[in-house]
């Protein structure tokens, strides 16, 4: 059974007491594809009936397609998210409602720059 589901280990680093969670997104919602690994973000829904609604502040960034695919012209398709337990299924009711979208709060230093 290993053999078809590998060891369990993840390539990314979860911090403690959150959980790991993707959702699909794309550069113009993940800021241009500026999003990118070690990013905090808000996080917002938009749904169909016009409604925004905030779920998340200062969430971290795990991981995007683009870093996966590590290509300079990839296309971010998802990103993962550290969230806490308690926000795993309200972020994925969302997702499946409504749009996703990523937002950089001011002040924040590019990953590579901090």
């Amino acid at each position: 059974v290993m053999d078809r589901v590998g060891d369990g280990s993840s390539r990314i680093s979860v911090p403690a007491g959150l959980e790991a969670v993707s959702v699909a997104s794309d550069d113009v919602l993940a800021v241009g594809g500026s999003v990118q690994e070690g990013s905090f973000v808000d996080v917002y829904v938009e749904t169909g009936e016009g409604r925004i609604a905030l779920l998340g502040k200062k969430i971290l960034v795990l991981e995007t397609s683009a870093a996966v695919d590590q290509g300079s012209s990839a296309a971010i398709a998802w990103v993962t998210l550290a969230v806490t337990p308690e926000s795993v299924s309200e972020l994925l009711s969302a997702s499946c409602k409504g749009t996703i979208h990523l937002v950089l709060p001011g002040g924040q230093a590019a990953p590579e720059e901090a």
